[in-house]
């Protein structure tokens, strides 16, 4: 059983108020990863992204700092064509105080592109996070299992594959596909089943060798997220 990290995501306003400094301090002991993030804003640039970060800096020695630019393809706010999407990605490199990206695959991205980001990222100390998100449905574990296999070349950190299932042999599926990976790849896995049918892979993430599980403050951001303290007792039962 591998260790698991617990994640806490936030949707903030450009301004981070005082009211959210408050519900994360609230939660501090439950928090290993704050995920910031940040494709809710119409326009973001990377200047507004430091000064989001240069707030949160203050509480950073409790925890390491995810940023994730979620695209509306792959159920996220975010509408930035592909190309503004990847400069924004790259050059979040350059911003102190963010020790780990999220940077999305899809199976037709250009793969020599993606591979110069995720290394340019690496160079710069962060820690990179390939992800692939199906909100729609949970398709065949084969694919599953290639998802992890195509997305695991980049050589990032981490992979995360999160799905939709239908059914419970969907999520015994992604369990098994998570499963398979870690044990024979060498970066860390992470794998979610979303909504309510889904939450044994949030909680017993560790058991199948997930890395890091997903949890809210308060309003969930993705189906099936439960809030953060909550997914901590969960997550330590195992």
């Amino acid at each position: 059983m591998t260790h698991v990290e617990v994640v806490a995501t936030i949707t903030p306003q450009l301004y981070i108020e005082e009211t959210l400094i408050q519900k994360i301090n609230h939660r501090i002991d439950a928090i290993d990863v704050l995920e910031l993030r940040i494709d809710q804003f119409e326009n973001v640039t990377v200047d507004q992204v430091a000064e989001m970060i240069t707030k949160l800096k203050v509480m950073q020695d409790s925890f390491k700092l995810l940023v994730t630019y979620r695209t509306k393809l792959q159920g996220g706010y975010g509408q930035f064509t592909n190309d503004s999407y990847l400069n924004l990605i790259s050059d979040l490199a350059n911003i102190n105080g963010i020790d780990m990206i999220d940077i999305e695959w899809q199976a037709d991205i250009d793969i020599e592109k993606h591979q110069r980001i995720i290394t340019h990222l690496q160079q710069y100390n962060k820690e990179v996070i390939i992800s692939h998100h199906n909100f729609e449905s949970t398709p065949p574990l084969d694919e599953l299992q290639f998802i992890f296999f195509k997305m695991q070349k980049f050589n990032p950190e981490y992979v995360k594959l999160a799905v939709m299932p239908h059914n419970k042999n969907d999520v015994l599926n992604l369990l098994q596909a998570m499963s398979t990976f870690s044990d024979t790849m060498d970066c860390k896995v992470v794998g979610i089943s979303m909504s309510k049918l889904g939450l044994i892979s949030r909680t017993a993430q560790g058991v199948f060798g997930g890395a890091l599980t997903y949890g809210c403050i308060g309003e969930p951001q993705a189906p099936g997220q439960i809030d953060v303290t909550d997914l901590k007792a969960q997550v330590t039962l195992y």
